[in-house]
């Protein structure tokens, strides 16, 4: 992704700039790599809350054993 000399406009005088589809090749591999995270966990690895409100996960360092991380 290379920034528009508008882009760059833009944030000077708005602070802000929306650029659409710049994560959009991360979110397959991410979503693989989330998979094996939540069915592999390590020994740091847990779910905090389970319930109808939802989840939170934690685990440690998945990237350092997660190729979808690593990339």
């Amino acid at each position: 992704m290379h920034l528009t000399d508008k882009h760059i406009k833009d944030y000077k005088n708005l602070g802000v700039i929306i650029i659409k589809d710049v994560l959009k090749d991360w979110i397959e591999p991410l979503r693989v790599g989330f998979r094996k995270a939540l069915d592999n966990l390590s020994t740091h690895g847990r779910e905090n809350i389970n319930d109808d409100k939802g989840k939170f996960f934690e685990d440690y360092c998945n990237w350092q054993r997660n190729n979808e991380f690593k990339s």
